[in-house]
């Protein structure tokens, strides 16, 4: 990624899926596509009926919807209403760590890590990096670059 010059001198908001590559660049702020994560969230809703993933989905889309609405002269929500959504982002991640917990002696994976089931691995990327899966409530002006995902 250092040779194609993708992230090396970005400085702003880069919005990209939770690729790992993409994080070692730190001089930029990382926000993260939700598009993804609906599509991921519906996905636990269907397979694993869970519903802390629809209203992980609805939280995400009504933030979305008061983030339109909001006046152009502002560049982000209120003090209010950031702790408001802040409080109830984590009363839903803490619905979905109880339906998920830690499995107990888990079989590790080709890297060593410990298996966990789709929803238990969003949850961890929710939960680890919320202040880029809710960058856009945050920062109106914030100019997203959309990066590809190279494989």
């Amino acid at each position: 990624m250092k040779e194609l010059a993708i992230l090396p001198d970005f400085k702003g908001w880069a919005l990209h899926d939770h690729w790992g590559s993409y994080l070692a660049f730190d001089q930029c702020n990382h926000a993260f596509c939700n598009a993804h994560h609906l599509r991921e969230l519906q996905f636990i809703t269907d397979q694993y009926q869970q519903p802390w993933a629809h209203d992980m989905a609805q939280l995400l889309l009504g933030i979305k919807a008061e983030v339109a609405d909001a006046p152009s002269e502002v560049d982000s929500l209120s003090p209010e209403r950031l702790t408001h959504y802040e409080t109830e982002y984590d009363a839903i991640l803490q619905q979905g760590f109880k339906a998920n917990p830690p499995a107990q002696n888990p079989p590790l994976t080709k890297r060593g890590r410990p298996k966990q089931s789709p929803p238990k691995n969003l949850l961890d990327r929710l939960d680890k990096h919320r202040t880029g899966v809710l960058a856009f409530m945050y920062d109106f002006d914030c100019v997203c670059q959309v990066l590809p995902h190279f494989s």
